[in-house]
């Protein structure tokens, strides 16, 4: 789940696959 903190911190946000 690093890749869901990440789109958290709004850095990987457009690669994270859940919402953005």
């Amino acid at each position: 789940m690093r890749c869901l903190r990440k789109y958290r911190q709004g850095s990987d946000v457009r690669k994270a696959p859940y919402e953005p």
